[in-house]
């Protein structure tokens, strides 16, 4: 038997298949850049909406400290004008200015200043996503106990 050459031209070489820009994997970067994309954009949503949130209630906790300290400051005035010690009656009436807004908040008297700190939490819309269901919020204010 006797060997037989192909006759002589181009050779053919059957098509192979490479993955690649060309092959079967199109969109698949597209499908990764929206898996990543997509939590940090919701995080994102989160750090602007939740954050103005807790900036507000920040706010509102501030102004609620300042009147139960302005309350308690004002109350022991008449005292303190007379020689009195109005620390006691300064500390009750913030404590029951904190307590009638419904707001937790320590309030005390030290070297005839009144102290009012108020601590709350705010709840979160796009945080709870990502576990983070609450965002704290406190505020600090002084007040002088002394009389003019």
């Amino acid at each position: 038997m006797a060997l037989r050459c192909p006759p002589p031209g181009p050779v053919v070489v059957p098509h192979v298949r490479r993955p690649g820009p060309s092959g079967d994997d199109r969109g698949v970067s597209f499908t990764t850049l929206i898996v990543g994309l997509v939590p940090m954009l919701i995080v994102l949503c989160g750090l602007v909406v939740d954050g103005a949130a807790q900036a507000s209630a920040a706010r509102e906790a501030a102004v609620i400290a300042a009147q139960a300290a302005r309350s308690g400051a004002d109350a022991a005035a008449a005292l303190e004008l007379t020689g009195g010690d109005g620390s006691g009656l300064a500390a009750s009436t913030a404590r029951r200015a904190l307590a009638d807004k419904g707001i937790h908040g320590v309030v005390d008297v030290a070297g005839g200043r009144l102290h009012v700190r108020v601590d709350d939490a705010v709840g979160t819309v796009f945080l709870g996503i990502i576990g983070v269901r609450t965002l704290p919020v406190d505020a600090e204010v002084w007040a002088e106990l002394k009389s003019r």
